[in-house]
């Protein structure tokens, strides 16, 4: 069941990846585009684009960090799936649904709910 359910997550996102593209390749202006393209614009994205893509191991690695200092050391990896996993729940109303999704990821992943609170608060 659950090896059903991580084929169908991952198809419905490659979906609505699909589905995206298709949207923005039909609807997006090209020609008013290509005003907007430089040299130093195109730098600015690609910088930009750099420093959001370490936005999740930064944040994995500093709840790695957190938990260690609370005495419950845990691999990166794992670490880095819950938050990456998770962020989606940033754009649920009230901005919880990340904490939420990373407290049901983490308790299943064993870590104790008293360290997760107390590494969750410092961040």
């Amino acid at each position: 069941m659950r090896r059903s359910l991580r084929w169908l997550g991952s198809l419905l996102a490659i979906a609505g990846s699909v589905v995206f593209i298709v949207f923005v390749v039909r609807t997006l202006d090209f020609a008013s585009l290509r005003n907007h393209l430089d040299a130093r614009s195109l730098g600015a994205l690609a910088v930009a684009t750099l420093l959001y893509t370490l936005v999740m191991p930064l944040s994995a690695f500093a709840w790695q960090r957190i938990l260690a200092a609370h005495g419950y050391p845990r691999p990166l990896f794992p670490l880095l799936a819950i938050v990456s996993t998770t962020q989606a729940g940033k754009y649920l109303p009230g901005n919880v649904g990340h904490h939420i999704g990373r407290v049901g990821l983490s308790i299943a992943l064993g870590v104790p709910l008293a360290i997760l609170v107390a590494s969750m608060a410092y961040e």
